[in-house]
């Protein structure tokens, strides 16, 4: 990792963090890699000139007005424009690890829709939290455990938590596909747009 942008409106957060947390984790603030960059989020990148490798969004759902905009096409044709060749774009929503209702199936289709207007490939972890991963190169993405937990051998990766049988059971075929046919089922649903907050409805 070369550079770390993390992008926080609230400047509070950071100083109630570096206060509170214990020092191993507020230790991370003095890291020269890391600039903290207090504005936000949506106009940040919309600004934005630089490209990034990732791009990750740690906001939860879509579930108010104020959260919606980091969810809409115009919100992920930005992004788009600011990841490099083969850059990804990660973020979470909540779900299910076993049973997706028809509301939530509707809200989760909503935003793979919406998703899949600005990047060509996209590939959804299931569970209590559905990582939605997306990129605008192919063959970048794979469900295939044994090939991620090769890449990480190969870059040296000093994993915490994501360990090779948290991989077998989290992209089981049995789970994806279950997911999948929900994702697939309703090619007529909504797309979430900034002045058309389809999600932000599905959600309600």
């Amino acid at each position: 990792v070369q550079r770390v942008d993390y992008v926080e409106l609230d400047p509070m957060v950071i100083k109630m963090s570096k206060e509170l947390l214990a020092p191993e984790y507020s230790a991370v603030f003095k890291n020269p890699k890391i600039s903290v960059i207090n504005v936000d989020g949506r106009f940040f990148i919309k600004k934005q000139d630089k490209k990034y490798d990732c791009i990750i969004i740690h906001l939860g759902d879509p579930y108010t007005a104020q959260l919606n905009r980091f969810y809409t096409v115009e919100f992920f044709q930005e992004v788009a424009r600011c990841l490099k060749e083969k850059g990804v774009i990660s973020f979470y929503l909540n779900a299910s690890e076993s049973y997706i209702s028809a509301d939530t199936g509707n809200f989760l289709r909503s935003i793979y829709a919406t998703l899949k207007t600005a990047f060509p490939e996209i590939k959804v972890i299931p569970g209590e939290s559905a990582y939605f991963l997306a990129s605008n190169g192919k063959g970048l993405l794979t469900y295939d455990y044994n090939l991620l937990m090769q890449r990480a051998r190969e870059r040296n990766l000093d994993l915490k938590y994501v360990r090779e049988y948290y991989l077998f059971s989290r992209l089981s075929p049995e789970k994806i596909s279950y997911f999948e046919n929900i994702l697939f089922k309703d090619t007529n649903i909504k797309v979430n747009y900034d002045f058309r907050p389809s999600a932000y409805y599905y959600g309600i």
